[in-house]
């Protein structure tokens, strides 16, 4: 009989615990909602608050600080298929982008209306040559508005470099194949860091607080988990145009480079790397809002960077049908537009 209720209150006990919620154990759970999605609409927006002189000289990019990037991603996992809207904008300037992907075989259909809202704004980004080639070959092709091209077929012809839509569509199924094994090592990471990292505020919100030391860790993780399939390999040799042996050698150096260089920031008592995870749970979603403000900071030079990515999730929006065959710019139709160009610009030579 002792033995029977002890039996029941250790019962008792332990769903007790089960039933006992912690910071910690909400974000994953709310992590684990998130995943189940089959359809979501996604917005990302990624703001650079404070950048040295540094990285304006290494990305060759004036007025850094007043970059911002938006994307709205609508993806239905059902149907295979997204849709990518895409906003790129510094110092007053813009540019807009708008994408299609059939996730079945990942190909990529870009509109060719995109082409014309880009002519509309491309005052300081295209020099006043370009800017007549590229403004006469729309000009001259507007029975295209309303198509779309096939982004690897135009890379084709534009790069003389056969691509194969067998290989096209084993390169989609790779890349969803890295991104799911990713998104469980990150998951696997967040789910082993210390439960004082986790802090919950008086308005519902999870606080996450992440340092350099769990970046080297995370680094480590992911390169284990990319290496344990050849994906990454089959990749880095269709983006090269190299063989398997030297897409080994590219991978093998790009892996000593990314730990030498968290090494290196680990042991360095005067850089500073910190990422603060502000979420906010949904019951339905899982999360609805997600923030990360990464901030990096070099006391001995003054180098410094300051990141800040806003996630929203929200009720799904209906995607964008793939495009018909008939919807689709044919290579004849783009050989044109590109000849159309091309005469343009010898014209202006001779000027």
């Amino acid at each position: 009989m002792q033995k029977r209720i002890l039996g029941v209150v250790l019962l008792f006990f332990f769903l007790s615990l089960s039933g006992c919620s912690t910071p910690k154990s909400d974000f994953t759970t709310a992590l684990r909602k998130l995943s189940t999605n089959e359809t979501y609409t996604l917005d990302a927006k990624l703001s650079i608050n404070k950048a040295s002189t540094k990285y304006e000289k290494l990305l060759d990019v004036d007025y850094l600080d007043t970059t911002k990037l938006n994307l709205k991603l609508s993806k239905d996992n059902e149907n295979d298929i997204s849709h990518l809207q895409t906003n790129i904008a510094w110092h007053g300037q813009s540019i807009d982008l708008e994408t299609i992907q059939d996730n079945k075989n990942g190909l990529i259909y870009l509109p060719v209306n995109s082409l014309y809202r880009f002519a509309q704004n491309s005052e300081d980004f295209l020099s006043e040559r370009a800017k007549q080639v590229y403004t006469t070959a729309l000009n001259q092709n507007e029975q295209l508005k309303g198509k779309y091209f096939d982004v690897y077929s135009a890379l084709q012809n534009i790069s003389n470099q056969p691509i194969n839509p067998e290989n096209v569509q084993v390169q989609a199924e790779q890349i969803k194949l890295l991104e799911e094994k990713s998104s469980i090592t990150l998951y696997e990471f967040m789910n082993n860091l210390d439960d004082n990292r986790f802090k919950t505020k008086p308005d519902g919100t999870f606080e996450i607080s992440i340092h350099k030391d769990d970046l080297v860790q995370l680094n480590d993780e992911l390169l284990k988990t990319w290496n344990k399939n050849g994906a990454i390999i089959s990749l880095l040799s269709d983006k090269n145009q190299v063989s398997t042996s030297r897409a080994k050698e590219i991978w093998r150096d790009y892996q000593n480079e990314t730990r030498r260089y968290f090494k290196e920031l680990e042991k360095d008592e005067h850089r500073h790397l910190d990422i603060l995870m502000t979420l906010t749970p949904d019951e339905k979603m899982g999360i609805r809002k997600l923030n990360l403000d990464t901030i990096y900071k070099d006391d001995a030079t003054q180098d410094a960077f300051d990141v800040n990515l806003e996630l929203n999730w929200s009720p799904y929006e209906k995607v964008t049908e793939l495009p018909k065959k008939d919807d689709i710019v044919t290579k004849k139709e783009l050989d044109k537009m590109i000849s159309d160009g091309l005469k343009t610009y010898l014209a202006e030579q001779k000027k």
